[in-house]
């Protein structure tokens, strides 16, 4: 059973239980007898996601018909009950023992200790622990239904007296722990286009509401970059608070420290003391809160890029991963995340080159060498059009020559149609096409009469400029088309003025022919 750390307890529910409860061992009131206490009872367990509004507390009974109709149920759940021992609560020092026990104190008291019961709940989110002996309860979510966080750890008493009719025990105590999803991931990369372009995750993580008169004690949001992700200090990670549609700004260095371990490239944000006290205030005031992070990073190579968050709910999960002083910067590793964290749903953005050979136009198609060209992200009819410049082997450049063989490599742009996390149809306005353009043609060739416009995903396919399908070759023809012209030089000179000798020739006879005729 793993136990969660919190440093304040569940003082006041069960203060007032207890309260209540000395009353009727004590024997209540002179005109009424105290009813006998029960000597075991249950726990029903009604499992939902965090709804959108805050409820009333739980007073241990089932709630009014139609409360939870737009609520979600969730199976899965499992919940262990472990009675904790040294509380007696047949007896008045037992309630008062109870009362002063925080969650903290019970996990380490039950931590060891046999016979617990659990149960899983249902696909109406329901699940029942019977034959509870009389105690007090530390009940802990021991699995929690995948893409969720779990519950906070909570103390139940069994029996708990009636919260109206105060002279009666519940023997069937009604609990309704709520699990909020773990969080999401998204990217932001419909503006990057090539290598070295910026890529902005951001993380949405889930936070546990704490019980009432309870804080959140320790709360961290990481993201594990990918290797194929640059993260640069100079421009760090931001945290905040969401609710909504609203952000509420956090304090770096004062709410928040941000954190880079760069043997696993992981960014993380620890929440201090300061930040905190603001989660636990925004939480309670708004079930929908969230901690933000927004991580900027630069892509240095290319492939689908996946990356997921990782969120650290409580203080014991702090604790684990980030150390005695979880907000010190300099810590050099972090535990891989395996127990007590939570990874959100990915998202990922892809890359890929552009590889073709250029050819000649006959059916040898042989390598050309020594063609150039350059690469567009939009039609270079556009005015002030340029062309992209990229990174090949640590160098910029905006020309990409035919080598060996006729290869052409243009290498790390974005996907066309994947822009967001998410597919994109060639109309989206978001859509990324790429034009090539031969700027050189190999000796005794000519240029291509106009640009290849082309679409870049797992292959790259020709959209115009050439014939349809999958650029695989690009075609070059010799110069005018392969045919000669005619030439001015050489024999061809001579033929040319013996020809226009003899024209000369012929005209002046019929120029003589014509004059005597006329005498």
């Amino acid at each position: 059973m793993k136990n969660q750390s919190f440093k304040r307890g569940l003082r006041a529910g069960i203060a007032a239980v207890a309260t209540t409860a000395l009353l009727l061992l004590s024997g209540g009131t002179a005109a009424q007898a105290a009813p006998a206490i029960p000597t075991e009872g249950s726990i029903t367990f009604h499992k939902f996601e965090q709804p959108a509004q805050n409820g009333a507390d739980n007073n241990g009974l089932v709630l009014p018909e139609g409360a939870t109709d737009n609520w979600t149920a969730l199976a899965g759940a499992e919940f262990t009950a472990t009675k904790v021992p040294g509380i007696e609560l047949s007896t008045n020092e037992g309630w008062l023992a109870a009362q002063d026990l925080t969650v903290d104190e019970a996990g380490k008291l039950v931590a060891g200790v046999s016979g617990s019961k659990s149960g899983l709940t249902d696909d109406k989110g329901l699940a029942t622990i019977t034959k509870l002996p009389i105690g007090l309860y530390f009940v802990d979510e021991t699995t929690t239904p995948t893409g969720h966080i779990g519950a906070a750890p909570f103390l139940v008493a069994i029996p708990m007296t009636h919260p109206t009719e105060l002279d009666k025990w519940i023997t069937n105590v009604h609990v309704y722990p709520k699990n909020a999803l773990v969080g999401s991931k998204t990217v932001e990369d419909k503006d990057a286009i090539k290598l070295g372009d910026e890529v902005v995750w951001t993380i949405k993580g889930a936070v546990q509401a704490p019980a009432s008169g309870q804080s959140i004690t320790g709360y961290a949001i990481a993201d594990k970059l990918d290797g194929k992700l640059t993260y640069s200090a100079a421009e760090p990670a931001v945290a905040s608070i969401k609710q909504d549609e609203d952000v509420i700004p956090l304090d770096v260095d004062t709410d928040y420290i941000v954190k880079h371990f760069p043997t696993t490239n992981t960014v993380a944000a620890v929440l201090t003391a300061t930040g905190l006290t603001k989660l636990t205030s925004a939480k309670l005031a708004n079930p929908t809160t969230q901690v933000q992070l927004v991580v900027p990073t630069t892509v240095n190579a290319i492939g689908t890029i996946k990356n997921e968050g990782l969120i650290f709910p409580n203080g014991e999960s702090v604790d684990q991963f980030f150390g005695d002083d979880p907000t010190d910067p300099t810590d050099p590793t972090l535990p891989p995340c395996e127990e007590n964290c939570y990874v959100t749903p990915g998202t990922d953005t892809k890359w890929g080159d552009i590889n073709f050979t250029k050819v000649k136009g006959d059916k040898t198609a042989t390598g050309l060498v020594g063609a150039e060209f350059q690469i567009y992200a939009v039609d270079p009819a556009t005015p002030g059009a340029t062309p992209l410049t990229l990174d090949v082997a640590g160098n910029s450049t905006d020309k990409f020559t035919s080598v060996a063989g006729g290869k052409v490599s243009i290498p790390g742009l974005r996907y066309s149609n994947w822009a967001n996390g998410a597919e994109i149809a060639d109309d989206h306005a978001d859509f990324q096409p790429y034009w090539i353009v031969e700027t050189k043609a190999p000796a005794g060739y000519e240029l291509l009469a106009k640009p290849i416009k082309v679409k870049v995903n797992e292959t790259v396919e020709v959209l115009d400029g050439a014939a349809s399908g999958d650029l695989i070759n690009v075609v070059n023809v010799k110069k005018n088309a392969g045919f000669t012209l005619p030439l001015t030089g050489s024999s061809g000179t001579l033929i040319l003025t013996a020809g226009g000798i003899l024209l000369l020739v012929v005209g002046g006879a019929l120029a003589i022919r014509r004059k005597k005729n006329a005498a």
